[in-house]
């Protein structure tokens, strides 16, 4: 009897759990609306974080390049005893031949001595365009800024060379100087003249002994976003704007820095950068610093001078 009484009065588990079930209570549609908009509050508060953590990797990374560059450049310097000219041209011949950058000088200097090895540097850079195609066309990482979304642009044409040309892009330009002639009414600059920086001009080289306004206080290389188009800012050759590598591979601080103007494109011929508020520059002891757009003027053309004799002080 009391073996049958307890059989009575404890439930199976099968009863208890069936009992459990239908007491459990399910999310009502309220509910789950208001954990989807948590949710979508939280991701909303989360990406600007996320974003700005990439943002900040970018900039380390785009400083490296710059810092890596400085260093090629001075390796370049104690095995040569000079820095290299921005280009090299032979004037005195039926059509001016040459146009290979200064960036072209130093990849052995960039771990490119493979690169560099197929290059011919005597030889004109239009001369055999199609078979320097697969070199001048190698997107070189160290010579691209990551925060800038056109800087991996190859361009690439068919209608003057046989067999096409292809250019690879490079967001670091060498500093001319602080000195730029005026362009005359059609946009040409017919008196180009040597300017005052590091790299002063074609078939011009500096040494360091030169710079008296001291190596930590003189631009060496900067920023530039990089053509949408690829059509300028090669790191290979290049004529330049001005027939001597203006706006390809080397920039003066005449141009100021600032973003560019919303209403003359993407500004071919002045400093910026894809960062905010400013752009990188290696200077001529090895630093890399980012400068502000908010950086006055005269202390912007000061710093492009290698021996102006002015006094920068703190910048």
């Amino acid at each position: 009897m009391l073996n049958h009484i307890h059989d009575i009065e404890t439930p199976s588990k099968a009863n208890t759990d069936h009992r459990r079930s239908a007491c459990r209570p399910g999310f009502t549609l309220i509910e789950l609306l208001v954990i989807v908009a948590v949710i979508a509050i939280l991701v909303a508060l989360l990406l600007p974080a996320v974003q700005q953590a990439r943002e900040t990797a970018r900039r380390m990374q785009c400083r490296n390049n710059l810092k890596q560059i400085g260093l090629a450049l001075h390796n370049y310097h104690d095995r040569s005893g000079c820095l290299p000219p921005s280009t090299v041209v032979q004037w005195n011949l039926s059509e001016p031949t040459g146009w290979w950058s200064w960036i072209a000088r130093v990849l052995p200097d960039l771990e490119q001595g493979g690169l560099y090895a197929n290059l011919n540097l005597s030889e004109n850079a239009w001369q055999s365009c199609n078979q320097n195609k697969p070199f001048t066309s190698q997107r070189l990482n160290m010579l691209l800024c990551p925060s800038d979304p056109s800087a991996g642009n190859i361009f690439e044409d068919d209608s003057t060379c046989p067999n096409g040309e292809a250019y690879a892009m490079t967001s670091y330009l060498g500093c001319r100087g602080s000195v730029r002639p005026d362009a005359d009414e059609f946009g040409d600059y017919p008196n180009v003249m040597p300017s005052n920086g590091v790299f002063p001009d074609v078939n011009a080289f500096a040494r360091l002994s030169q710079i008296h306004d001291g190596t930590s206080q003189t631009l060496l290389v900067g920023e530039r976003g990089t053509d949408p188009s690829a059509y300028w800012g090669w790191w290979a050759a290049g004529l330049g704007l001005d027939d001597h590598g203006l706006g390809d591979y080397v920039l003066d601080t005449a141009g100021g820095l600032h973003a560019p103007s919303t209403t003359t494109g993407i500004g071919l011929l002045h400093y910026w950068s894809h960062h905010a508020d400013g752009a990188h520059f290696a200077l001529c002891d090895g630093s890399v610093r980012y400068l502000s757009y908010s950086i006055d003027e005269r202390v912007f053309d000061a710093l492009g001078s290698k021996s102006g004799g002015e006094v920068v002080g703190q910048f």
